[in-house]
């Protein structure tokens, strides 16, 4: 699954694609995709519990209208770890603010 993250200004922000993972490395991965989309376009592919985040390099239109795409990866990380990031950053938080309104 590919997801387009939220950009200003595009119709197809937040959507999910279905794309077929044809090769993947530890940089970067190619993609079968439905349509072509644009180079420079940053994307997130979610495979199994692993979540990727990167940009479309490359992209080739097929003859049937599909195309298949090359994406630089960023950064991947298990889908688990990321809520556990933000509870930990939660937890950080919440009491400096619990500390302010006791002083208001």
């Amino acid at each position: 699954m590919l997801v387009l993250p939220s950009v200003q200004g595009m119709a197809l922000a937040g959507m999910s694609i279905a794309v077929y993972i044809k090769d993947i490395s530890g940089s970067g991965m190619r993609v079968w995709l439905p349509n072509p989309l644009p180079c420079g376009m940053k994307v997130e592919v979610c495979s199994g519990s692993t979540i990727s985040r990167g940009e479309i390099c490359r992209c080739e239109q097929n003859a049937d209208g599909s195309a298949m795409a090359g994406i630089k990866i960023f950064r991947s990380a298990p889908v688990g770890t990321q809520l556990e990031q933000l509870n930990d950053s939660l937890r950080e938080v919440i009491p400096v603010y619990e500390r302010l309104r006791a002083n208001d």
